[in-house]
């Protein structure tokens, strides 16, 4: 036997180069052990050196030569296959279809089924008609990677009912489904939009022991939840799936349904996502319940984001002060101020006023756009008096900024006494920025005396006071001050030569321009 391969080795050699000569095939027959090199020298011997090169002209000139029966072989093999694939291609009978398959003959095995299916893979129905005739005459052919291929197929152009009846089958003849096969066919139900199909799916896989991993529910959720129309049935089904098979729903997968909800124009529906999340066995944090009335509340359902925060504490648990604020938040920018005023009342009733401190601030933001800053200013007196409430200095900066920008210029003056009242310096810069600008001589002497607890302010803001109104150019409006104000400020030396100063800056002025008026004349002269 080992002798037989040598000989046929030996004609290879010498065919692939049929330009050899007796001399190097004699020189490789040395090479082989000595028993068979007698053999073959002695073959060797009997041919010429012109019958060699006679064999090698006749080689060369027969360039479609075939030499191996094997290579025969895979040609039939390929036009079997060929006519397979043309016979499942049109509709036949089955006796007809019988007959012409007999006529080839092709065996059928692992090989000939995937390759018949992937040169069908563009005929779904001539594929199934091929995958069928097999699983009748020879099911035990057919392998998970057949399966697997055929449900690829039926998947992908979106033959579900065939889909499901083959799965169910697949199932019954203890195959599995690969995990690129349930990727490849998930993927093609969302893009077709056809997501309880894509859950049906998502089920299945979770029902064997190839499980999906669990970023495919939480992707599942998101594409449910951003979807035209929301199916919470649908989503609360993902959500049984996952977690019966022991998963626990965690923050991270809240906020990226959320995030998706956010993406669609969609945050109106992330209370009753929440509540799905929670009888699925969600434990959400305050964190999680600031961001749902956040967002209750910019989609304009300030009702809704209300009642999150009454259900949450009739459920025995107490909201922090970011979900109050954000609550008050998005009821001033709903332009419900009343309903904000309530809320602001009950946060200092369950959490104390020394706690209201910043949701003061957001209410008199609110008060300032939708009523005016002189109400909000009224308010917040009102509120710092019955309430024992103390503002941040923050707030008392808006509230003035608010009043002088509308001119109020004596309702911003008389926070400045609650300012002290609770331990805060005067803010007093855009005082001055408003009478250097806008004010009288009696409206800086208003502001001078009400900004201190003593008759009038140190010298040094008095100082900058005029030093403004010079600057301003309203040197009228300065004398005036100067002249109503108490003795020890007009006869104080800091006041006197800023005042010595300004009276030597424009004579020099005037002497300049008389000098400039006579030079004119001259020139006309000349």
């Amino acid at each position: 036997m080992a002798t037989a391969w040598r000989l046929i080795h030996l004609r290879r050699l010498s065919r692939i180069a049929p330009h050899c000569r007796a001399a190097p095939i004699r020189k490789r027959v040395t090479a082989l052990d000595s028993p068979v090199s007698g053999i073959f020298s002695s073959f060797l011997t009997n041919v010429s050196r012109a019958d060699v090169a006679l064999m090698s002209s006749r080689i060369s000139g027969r360039s479609t030569y075939r030499f191996f029966s094997s290579e025969v072989e895979v040609e039939r093999e390929n036009s079997d296959l060929a006519r397979l694939v043309e016979i499942f291609s049109k509709e036949s009978t089955s006796d007809e279809t019988k007959k012409e398959i007999d006529a080839i003959g092709l065996p059928l095995d692992h090989e000939v089924i995937v390759s018949v299916l992937h040169n069908l893979r563009e005929k779904p129905k001539a594929a199934q008609r091929f995958f069928y005739w097999v699983l009748e005459t020879d099911g035990e052919k057919l392998s998970s990677k057949s399966y697997n291929m055929m449900l690829g197929l039926l998947g992908s152009k979106g033959c579900v009912k065939e889909f499901w009846d083959l799965a169910d089958k697949m199932t019954n003849a203890g195959h599995l489904m690969g995990r690129e096969t349930y990727i490849d066919v998930l993927g093609r139900f969302y893009k077709r939009k056809m997501l309880k199909e894509a859950v049906d799916l998502y089920d299945f896989m979770m029902s064997g022991p190839n499980k999906p991993p669990s970023q495919d529910s939480v992707f599942l959720l998101k594409k449910i939840a951003a979807s035209k129309d929301l199916d919470m049935e649908l989503f609360s089904r993902v959500i049984r799936i996952f977690t019966t098979d022991g998963n626990h729903l965690t923050k991270r997968n809240f906020d990226s349904v959320l995030k998706s909800l956010t993406g669609a124009g969609k945050l109106g529906e992330c209370d009753r996502i929440l509540e799905a999340m929670e009888e699925g066995g969600f434990v959400p944090d305050m964190a999680v319940y600031t961001e749902v009335v956040s967002g209750l509340c910019k989609s304009g359902k300030v009702d809704e984001a209300a009642q999150v925060l009454d259900n949450l504490e009739k459920s025995g648990k107490s909201a922090d002060l970011k979900l109050w604020e954000s609550l008050i938040n998005g009821l001033c920018a709903a332009n419900k101020l009343d309903k904000a005023i309530h809320s602001f009342d009950a946060l200092v009733d369950k959490k104390g006023v020394e706690n209201g401190g910043s949701a003061f601030e957001i209410l008199i933001n609110g008060f300032c756009r939708l009523r005016g800053p002189e109400d909000a200013c009224e308010f917040l007196a009102k509120t710092v008096k019955e309430k024992q409430l103390k503002p941040g200095h923050s707030t008392y900066k808006i509230m003035i900024d608010r009043l002088l920008q509308k001119g109020k210029l004596k309702d911003a003056a008389s926070l400045l006494g609650l300012m002290r009242s609770d331990g805060f310096p005067p803010f007093i810069d855009p005082f001055i920025d408003y009478i250097s600008k806008h004010g009288t001589g009696e409206d800086a002497i208003n502001f001078l005396k009400s900004m201190t607890d003593k008759r009038f302010p140190s010298t040094s803001v008095v100082l900058r006071v005029f030093k403004s109104l010079l600057e301003e150019g309203r040197h009228d409006v300065a004398h005036d001050l100067l002249s109503i104000s108490p003795r020890y400020i007009r006869s104080h030396v800091d006041v006197l030569e800023l005042f010595a100063s300004l009276k030597v800056m424009v004579n020099v002025r005037n002497v300049a321009s008389k000098s400039w008026g006579l030079s004119a004349r001259l020139d006309d002269v000349v």
